[in-house]
This record gives structure tokens, sequence and C-alpha cells, in this order.
């Protein structure tokens, strides 16, 4: 079976423009077929905002809201954005995760933008628990190099830790390390 190929409107995000221009652009998508509308993020509206203000006056169009910095929102108040907006507007929602850029989530949050592949993987894991309507209790661990017998029981030991305070999902992440021998392996199972 064939893919089917689809066009979305994505809303532009004028600075020297007036905000309220970006409704136009939705109310405009909708009247010419468009099915699907982005919405992003930037220097305007808040994007949970603009979707919802979107989705009660486009009745037609769903909306992917993002991309969505991972290191700017949380994986819980990204799936609450979309569940709101679904909610009080009726409308399909959808999210989208990006990793966004040193210079929008140091300069302009203060934040620290730090291993962008491995938060994206997390919090894309952890947002579709939550919009499954899982209740997530969450927290990562990192391995790095060679794990043999004395990592396997440090990350066994951690693991142990977070459960003791009541974390019942665990992810470990593997990308980093590079070898995993059989004692190591044993451990962990």
């Amino acid at each position: 079976m064939a893919n089917e190929l689809t066009t979305s409107v994505v809303i532009p995000l004028w600075q020297d423009r007036p905000a309220l221009e970006n409704l136009e652009v939705a109310v405009a998508a909708e009247e010419r077929g468009y099915r699907e509308l982005w919405i992003g993020e930037m220097a305007t509206f808040d994007a949970f905002a603009f979707a919802t203000a979107v989705g009660l006056k486009c009745r037609n169009l769903s909306v992917t809201v993002g991309p969505l910095g991972v290191h700017i929102r949380t994986p819980m108040t990204m799936a609450m954005g979309v569940a709101s907006v679904a909610e009080l507007t009726g409308a399909q929602v959808r999210l989208a995760l990006g990793t966004s850029s040193d210079i929008v989530v140091g300069d302009w949050h203060g934040l620290l933008r730090r291993r962008p592949a491995q938060t994206l993987e997390e919090s894309a894991i952890v947002s579709a628990m939550l919009l499954g309507g899982e209740r997530v209790t969450y927290e990562g661990l990192y391995t790095k190099g060679y794990i043999n017998n004395v990592g396997g029981e440090e990350i066994a030991n951690r693991a142990y830790e977070l459960m003791d305070q009541g974390v019942k999902t665990i992810l470990l992440n593997l990308r980093e390390t590079k070898i995993v021998n059989s004692i190591g392996i044993s451990i962990l199972i």
C-alpha cells in the first residue's frame, strides 16, 4: 500500500507583523481545504494558547503543536498542553518534539542544552506514555563506555535506590555504552 502524501500549513512566526495575523493564516488554511496546521513557538504566543484559539475558530483542522524544545518544556507540561487543547476545542491534537538550539535554550531561557539526542528520545518515550493515559514516575540512568560486573552492580544499585523512592519507570540508556560483558548484563537482568 502506498503512503498517502499530505500537505500541512505551518504558522509563520513573524517578528515584524502583528501576532494575531497568524490566526488569519489558520482561517485561510482551513478555507483552502488544508487538514492540518503546525503551530510552533517563538517570540509571539504560547503554542498551546494559540492552538486553543485556532481550535475554537477552525473546526476542520487538526493541530500539531511544535516542534517544542525538550529542554524547555517537560514531558508532563507538553502532555498537559496537548490534552488541554484537545479537551477545550474538540480538535485532534498532535505533539512534535525538537531539540531547539543553544541560543533559544541557553540565552533566551537560561537553561542548559545537554545530550540533545538522548533528551529528545527520553522526552518522546515519556510523552507518549503520558498521552496514552499512563501515570509515569520516571528516572533516566545513563551509561558510558564498558559495563562489566562493577558497572552492572552500580547501575543495579542506583535502580534499587530509585525503586525504593517510588520510581516505577526507569529508562536505562545504553547509547554511549560500547561493550556490555556477560557478567554486567546478567546483573542488569
